[in-house]
This record gives structure tokens, C-alpha cells and sequence, in this order.
């Protein structure tokens, strides 16, 4: 879910180049904030899931270190912008969202169960859709 979130981010940040015109432009940014915004909470939930089962780390160093990645994001963003333009955003924007989907494609399967009670539901994209009110938490973050 987090590496097409990201990969399908990717295609449109590179729509917002050759998009012209208010509608198209609108069109482009809000199928990109729609397709951003759940990658958040769904990582969140996957790493406080992952967190609560295995034991292995605590949340906190988790959401530490998103918090610190994107104060350094920004700041290197802003370097970039005054260094090669505001023309920049949108390669940056591409190449960080595809190294996101990257990395989310190296995360364990997570092949266990999705839901209590219900062992043989493996972690895919129907998988989630089946939770009850998952698809609606999603459009309303979207």
C-alpha cells in the first residue's frame, strides 16, 4: 500500500510540469494531496503495529526520526529552491517519493493477520479495502 501510494505520487508530482491552466493544475494537485495523504497515517498505523506485536522498537524513535527527516527535508528543500529555483520542488518532490516507495517495497511482507480473530486475511491492498470504514478513513484523508 505505502510503495504505490508513493509510486503513484511520483506520476503525478511529474503531471504538475506540463500541467497549464487553473483547472488542470487543480486537477494535478489534488489528486497529488489525495494520494499523499494517507501515506502518513497508514505508515503510522503499520509502525505502531509493528511496535505493539514484535517489541523490537518503540514508536516514539519512529515518529523522532520522521519528524527529524522532514525538518532536514525542508531545510535542504529550501537550499535546493535557492540554489536552482523554485523549478526544483517538482524533480526533488519525484525522486524523494520514488526512494519512498523504494523503501517501502523493502519492508517485511507482512504477511500476518490484518485484523484480530481473523488469521488467514493476508496484508494487501483488498486486504486493507475489507476493514470496515478503512476506505472512508482514507478519502477523508485523502
Amino acid at each position: 500500500m505505502l510503495a504505490g501510494l508513493a509510486a503513484a505520487s511520483v506520476l503525478v508530482t511529474l503531471a504538475y510540469g506540463p500541467a497549464r491552466g487553473l483547472l488542470l493544475l487543480t486537477a494535478v494537485s489534488v489528486g497529488h494531496a489525495a494520494l499523499l495523504a494517507p501515506i502518513t497515517p497508514v505508515a503510522d498505523a503499520s509502525a505502531v503495529r509493528s511496535a505493539d506485536e514484535a517489541g523490537r522498537f518503540r514508536y516514539g524513535w519512529v515518529r523522532g526520526a520522521g519528524s527529524a527527516a522532514f525538518v532536514g527535508a525542508a531545510l535542504l528543500s529550501g537550499q535546493a529552491v535557492e540554489h536552482w529555483g523554485l523549478a526544483a520542488i517538482i524533480p526533488l518532490n519525484a525522486a524523494l517519493l520514488a526512494a519512498a516507495a523504494g523503501f517501502a517495497l523493502m519492508l517485511p511482507d507482512g504477511t500476518g493477520p490484518v485484523q484480530q480473530g481473523n488469521p488467514g486475511l493476508r496484508f494487501s491492498l483488498l486486504a486493507l479495502l475489507s476493514i470496515p470504514g478503512f476506505g472512508l478513513l482514507m478519502g477523508i484523508a485523502g
